[in-house]
């Protein structure tokens, strides 16, 4: 008998553990909850977000807001970095110095889209510091660049072909 109530009494703590454990938030599901909140607040349209990884410090997005600028967050456990950039023209650029990482946003026209395929980040040397390639039908590009994003200097948007199209100045 006193086997069996050491059998129920451990079954009991076992189920208690368990119902403590599914109730706990994970990190990556408390930035994610943060940033569901924030983008609620704020009336965000989410262009493209990242899925926060056990092992991932922070959670990333590039957003529009209702007032035409288009943002690239960062969200970690405790922190958040934003930067906001007025969507104008051809292309709009944001560079962000976050807690986590150095990030670049870009998001083009419909237009410019039908003109290039790909971009190039460049320090004042013009040594390049990376390069990503749009993906069919998109209009987006969100990175994370290796060196200080002080470091870029100039971005090249290139063809098909990888002939430039256009050469933007870091302001």
């Amino acid at each position: 008998m006193k086997h069996k109530g050491k059998i129920v009494f451990a079954l009991f703590l076992v189920t208690v553990i368990v119902i403590i454990g599914a109730t706990q938030k994970t990190p990556a599901e408390k930035m994610s909850a943060r940033f569901s909140e924030y983008v609620k607040e704020n009336q965000l349209d989410v262009l493209r977000q990242t899925t926060p990884q056990p092992l991932e410090p922070s959670l990333l997005a590039l957003y529009v807001t209702p007032d035409d600028q288009m943002g690239i967050a960062e969200f970690g456990e405790e922190t958040q970095a934003i930067a906001e950039a007025r969507i104008d023209g051809d292309y709009t650029i944001v560079t962000l110095e976050g807690n986590d990482g150095q990030y670049v946003g870009i998001l083009v026209s419909e237009e410019f889209r039908q003109l290039v395929a790909a971009v190039s980040y460049y320090d004042k040397q013009h040594q390049k510091l990376g390069e990503s390639l749009f993906l069919e039908n998109e209009f987006i590009v969100m990175d994370r660049l290796e060196s200080d994003v002080t470091d870029l200097y100039s971005l090249e948007f290139a063809d098909q072909n990888g002939k430039v199209v256009t050469v933007v100045k870091n302001r």
